[in-house]
């Protein structure tokens, strides 16, 4: 009887190296520059600044002006992302002589959640969801928004955006399309 090819693959190794390759690859510069802050109870509760007494210009002995701040409090209940990763006792301690099989699953499972968390950062929407918060874009004001309608955003929009946030921004969050098509712009713009 002849050697099958499924047989002999049975009795051969192949040569299986230590460690996995990513397809995806994730670099996380957000997660540094976001001023996450310890709380407890069931909310975070802020005050947000809702507009400012103008100043005057005054002659000698002209009355002061009276004026003040006016704030909004804000209150924003706290959401659970979790994700569960369940791993067999026996497969992870029998098959991870390679791989660590809990720690690849436990990272995988990190990338999903800090991924989810990056999209509602951005976009989430507690109407639609009631378990997720509200992201930037449902957040910010009308007028520190700009609908570009069929254009690509230009340097001067871009510019118009920052100088609408109020003390200048930290940060700008982009999707990495926009993020090339803007490096492509400013090399054609330096040349």
């Amino acid at each position: 009887m002849p050697l099958l090819v499924e047989e002999a693959a049975k009795l051969s190794e192949a040569d299986l190296q230590r460690g996995i390759i990513e397809e995806i690859i994730d670099k996380e510069d957000l997660l540094a520059v976001l001023p996450f802050v310890g709380t407890s109870g069931k909310s975070y509760d802020y005050n947000r600044e809702k507009g400012l007494s103008e100043a005057e210009f005054l002659s000698p002995y002209d009355p002061v002006p009276e004026g003040a701040a006016t704030f909004e409090e804000v209150s924003t209940k706290l959401r659970i992302l979790a994700g569960d990763v369940d791993i067999d006792k026996f497969l992870a301690e029998t098959q991870s002589d390679l791989q660590d099989q809990v720690a690849i699953q436990l990272q995988g499972k990190a990338k999903a959640i800090t991924r989810k968390f990056r999209r509602s950062l951005a976009q989430g929407d507690s109407a639609l969801n009631a378990k997720e918060f509200d992201g930037v874009l449902k957040l910010a004001h009308a007028d520190q928004k700009i609908d570009t309608g069929e254009n690509a955003l230009s340097f001067s929009m871009l510019d118009e955006l920052l100088d609408a946030v109020p003390n200048g921004a930290d940060a700008i969050f982009m999707t990495s399309a926009h993020s090339r098509s803007s490096c492509v712009a400013a090399c054609h713009w330096r040349s």
